[in-house]
């Protein structure tokens, strides 16, 4: 099982938050009876994630490296719509997850700037406003991360090395919020679209972390699970 999700950790997570964004979409748009034809908080949230998602699939850090920042602030975006929804510990779990997301965006683009700065000695007009842009709306929080790390400094260099497993132990323990709301309600759909983020999309999203993956391709031959200073030692 583990090898499977490792070799096809894509495709499961883009079933599993995509396919199911867009059922939540057409449930709420398909099955509203009242005003605004669906286009209620959970059907932005679903929108907004997809967007998020679209901008990350696009993101190229030599091309395109402002999409990634961009679609951290989309899915942050979609976690404010779940918690005006009512999903509360969903919504703000994914909201951190996704700043978390955007920070990781903000510091490729910086990079990017520095090097294009340093080879050329000048930087595209519109990159150079992506930067500002990135600058200016994450600096607060850019400003607590660092205050957080320089407490809890092993903290700090796991959530650094290991964003993928950080962000799955952010919003999936706190999915089953949005789970059991939709059980009570009698909403199999809504159930099943968070079970969807939770079992497929959360859990594919960890075997991009470099370390899981090759554990995954070892436990065939018992391979202990790697950790930084034998990865660093093998390099």
């Amino acid at each position: 099982m583990l090898q499977y999700f490792a070799k096809h950790h894509n495709k499961i997570q883009f079933f599993g938050y995509e396919v199911a964004n867009l059922v939540l979409v057409a449930q709420q748009l398909w099955f509203s009876d009242g005003p605004g034809y669906g286009l209620n908080a959970e059907t932005l949230a679903a929108l907004s994630l997809l967007l998020g998602s679209a901008f990350i699939w696009r993101f190229d850090p030599k091309l395109r490296p402002h999409l990634l920042f961009y679609g951290g602030i989309a899915l942050a975006f979609g976690g404010v719509f779940l918690t005006v929804a009512g999903y509360v510990w969903t919504g703000l779990s994914v909201v951190l997850a996704s700043l978390e997301t955007a920070r990781g965006g903000r510091c490729v683009l910086k990079s990017w700037l520095d090097e294009q700065q340093s080879v050329s000695g000048t930087v595209p007009l519109n990159a150079e406003i992506h930067g500002r842009v990135a600058t200016w709306s994450l600096g607060w929080y850019c400003k607590i991360v660092d205050a957080v790390i320089s407490l809890y400094p092993n903290l700090g260099r796991f959530i650094n090395e290991r964003p993928f497993i950080t962000s799955t132990l952010i919003k999936a323990p706190l999915r089953l919020e949005f789970i059991g709301k939709k059980l009570l309600v009698g909403d199999w759909i809504g159930a099943g679209v968070g079970l969807s983020w939770l079992l497929l999309g959360d859990l594919a999203l960890t075997f991009n972390d470099a370390q899981l993956q090759a554990y995954a391709q070892r436990t065939e031959t018992h391979y202990p699970l790697p950790d930084l200073t034998t990865e660093q030692a093998r390099a």
